[in-house]
């Protein structure tokens, strides 16, 4: 036999060898489900393998819609509440201090409307400054906010959210979705799982190969809220610090790491009396998710706000210094450009 044909020979046993090598974690997985049956050094360096998807092994295909709507809805009732008492204590309009207002957001229209409130003032002195400043104030500290109309009889000041805020907001509350989703799949420990959005506001969530029993598993890991409604609690001091009481009572502990909270740990959570904060919304859902009771009504909401991290009560920065805000504008740039 020739050279040539020799390392023919020799080249095709060498590429079959590989080809079986690298076939063997596949067909080990297919023989041996969920076990381990490789030595660690041989799946070092051939851990790849074939996965059947749905419609060779079977599975769970499911499809979330994100209610976008009703999570503005409580944003803007959240921000009504927060909206009137920084203009009764704001020092950016002195002239306002304790005057009476009410701030009222909508229940009722489209995407647009609910995002919208409005400002009524009970005396005309009151009412003409926040006309005056209204555009500015919005500016400088609420700029996803814009005025939209008043009246000067009712002496009520209409605003609303804007489009690209709206927009932004819902970008993000899908991707939050999805985070969430993805998070508790990995923590169940399905393997092979996919999580990928289909329009703006759904999610596909496929499972391949998991059993019946494993199936009702997943899917009810999978229908946990991934969103609390927050209202204020009952302006009844014992009934308020009685639910505050219970809430605290959930505080993850790190010698006893919830396992629903796998990969938070590094997370921050300050709880003292009514007061509960994190740098994670997830752990402030698992607080507060079973405490409800079915006769009372609480409504609970969550706010983005900044926070030095290194903030022992992580209290809230409402007035950004030059620095801060220099330094999340390159966080924002950087997420924005990075590859994913």
């Amino acid at each position: 036999m020739s050279r040539q044909w020799t390392g023919r020979v020799f080249g095709l046993v060498f590429l079959i060898g590989l080809s079986l090598a690298t076939l063997l974690p596949t067909i080990t997985g297919f023989m041996y489900p969920g076990e381990e049956v490789l030595p660690s050094g041989y799946t070092k360096f051939f851990k790849n393998r074939l996965i059947l998807g749905l419609d060779l092994q079977g599975g769970i295909h499911l499809e979330y819609k994100v209610d976008t709507r009703e999570a503005l809805i409580n944003k803007s009732r959240n921000f009504a509440l927060r909206l009137r008492n920084e203009l009764q204590a704001s020092d950016e309009l002195p002239e306002l201090k304790g005057a009476k207002l009410v701030v009222k957001s909508r229940k009722e229209g489209d995407i647009d409307e609910v995002t919208q409130l409005t400002a009524k003032f009970d005396k005309a002195e009151h009412y003409a400054v926040f006309s005056d400043k209204v555009t500015s104030f919005l500016g400088k500290f609420y700029p996803e906010y814009e005025w939209l109309a008043e009246d000067k009889q009712a002496l009520s000041i209409t605003m609303g959210m804007r489009r690209s805020a709206i927009d932004k907001f819902q970008v993000e509350s899908l991707d939050q979705a999805i985070e969430t989703i993805e998070r508790r799949i990995n923590a169940f420990g399905v393997a092979e799982s996919s999580v990928s959005r289909r329009d703006n506001d759904k999610i596909v969530v496929e499972l391949p190969g998991l059993n019946e029993k494993e199936f009702g598993k997943a899917k009810e890991k999978l229908a946990q809220t991934g969103l609390l409604h927050f209202k204020i609690v009952e302006h009844d001091q014992s009934k308020s610090s009685a639910f505050f009481t219970k809430v605290r009572a959930r505080l993850p502990r790190k010698e006893a790491w919830p396992t629903e909270l796998k990969g938070l740990e590094q997370h921050k959570i300050f709880a003292s009396g009514n007061t509960i904060r994190s740098t994670s919304r997830d752990i402030l859902e698992y607080m507060v998710g079973n405490t409800l009771d079915n006769d009372q009504e609480h409504l609970i909401g969550y706010e983005k706000t900044y926070a030095d991290p290194q903030d022992s009560d992580l209290s809230e920065i409402r007035r950004l210094s030059k620095l801060q805000e220099k330094q999340i504008d390159r966080e924002q740039e950087f997420n924005s450009t990075s590859p994913v």
